[in-house]
């Protein structure tokens, strides 16, 4: 038997919505409901129909998912947990106010530890908040001194039982979830300001200026101990895009390169085993400021330019290259997507451009496109391809995909 398909992927917007003061990082798919944080309200929409379930008033914070609720922490220290059924408050707690950076939390949520929300408070301390009984289980400084490096935010990454702590300082820590107690300290020469765990390796960037373009390290070390399995000296000052990339066999750093003509976005990568340099890219990976994704050995860099490009994360070659909005982007900054961070989901790559542009990420073949009169500054993706399109402006609306005919041949 043999199955052909009739046609790419159609989608049919389903409903709109104008939400003020619509925060764009405050948007969350939770079952068959969609939260959306504003200024001035928490609310719930039936993602389907757009019916609007429940609205609670509540003022500017920052949202955050948690298994047990939408956590709301605002500039003044108030930390407020709702419950995603009904939006009731299921508890208050106050901490001290972030001082100097935007807030930075982690949710920590994994068989044989408790719901927590381990979160940065004031500008030298850790603060763990148990989810289940709103205590305040303890308190950490994780920073030395409230200088510059206090105005960066912490970059909490989980491995195991421990959280890795990086917040612009010379030096990485790893903090006991459970006690707070801090296991290993590693002090190196730059400030570390990014990274990724993968397996029982942690790869972390380091900076003469963190997030400058300046001289750089990459280290590999033991997420248990802190013993350092390699050092690499970058071979030249580079300014990091977004945390360390990581495939079986390669570490890949993307860079910002700016030209006379711009920005563009680089690429370079190290053996994960060895720390070798592999390959350098300066600005080789696309034109204009790209978000990128490694989807199965290949690193794919969606640029605000209108191109997609996938090379292989291994060796650097280019695999294919896709223009989808030519040059009317960079004449028309407006029509730019404020993230243009592509979004995997059910197989499927999800790119927002200055339309929402559908493709197979092994080959690029485009699968379809969203009929949107949006500028898609923040994309939300359900498990059943579904769309949601957020716009500064503050429209949000939901797109659907419709059936696709098939031929079965015998």
């Amino acid at each position: 038997t043999q199955a052909r398909s009739l046609g790419k992927l159609r989608f049919s917007e389903s409903w709109r919505a104008d939400v003020p003061g619509l925060d764009l990082k405050s948007i969350f798919v939770v079952g068959d409901r969609l939260l959306v944080g504003a200024s001035r309200e928490l609310a719930c929409i039936e993602r389907t129909s757009g019916h609007l379930l429940w609205s609670r008033p509540s003022h500017r914070a920052v949202s955050i998912m948690t298994p047990v609720g939408v956590a709301r922490l605002s500039a003044d220290g108030r930390l407020a947990l709702h419950d995603t059924s009904d939006g009731e408050r299921l508890f208050e707690v106050s901490l001290a106010p972030c001082v100097g950076a935007s807030a930075s939390g982690a949710v920590v949520s994994a068989p044989g530890l408790p719901h927590m929300l381990l979160i940065g408070e004031g500008a030298r301390h850790l603060c763990a908040v148990d989810l289940d009984s709103s205590e305040i289980r303890w308190r950490r400084v994780v920073r030395s001194r409230a200088d510059a490096a206090a105005r960066r935010p912490l970059r909490l990454r989980r491995a195991g039982k421990l959280m890795l702590v990086s917040g612009g300082e010379a030096q990485l820590l790893a903090v006991d979830i459970l006690t707070g107690e801090v296991v290993w300290r590693h002090a190196g020469r730059y400030r570390y300001s990014q990274v990724a765990v993968e397996g029982d390796r942690v790869f972390a960037f380091a900076s003469e200026v963190a997030g400058r373009k300046s001289r750089a390290v990459l280290e590999c070390l033991d997420p248990w101990t802190g013993r350092v399995f390699w050092r690499a000296t970058l071979p030249r000052p580079i300014a990091l895009l977004g945390a360390p990339r990581v495939t079986e066999r390669t570490v890949v750093l993307t860079t910002r390169d700016d030209d006379r003509d711009g920005p563009r976005t680089g690429a370079m990568a190290f053996d994960a085993e060895t720390g070798a340099l592999r390959y350098d890219m300066p600005g080789g990976l696309c034109e204009g400021l790209g978000g990128c994704l490694v989807v199965d050995g290949v690193l794919l860099a969606n640029s605000e330019s209108g191109e997609l490009v996938a090379v292989d994360a291994d060796t650097g070659a280019t695999r294919y290259r896709h223009v989808f909005a030519g040059w009317s982007s960079r004449f028309h900054p407006a029509d730019r997507p404020r993230s243009v961070q592509p979004v995997l989901r059910s197989g499927a790559l999800f790119l927002p451009q200055s339309e929402v542009y559908v493709v197979r990420p092994s080959d690029g073949a485009l699968l379809g496109r969203l009929p949107a009169d949006l500028i898609p500054d923040t994309l939300r993706v359900d498990e059943r391809c579904g769309v949601y399109i957020a716009e500064a402006s503050g429209y949000l609306a939901a797109y659907h995909a419709l059936p696709t005919l098939t031929v079965v041949q015998r």
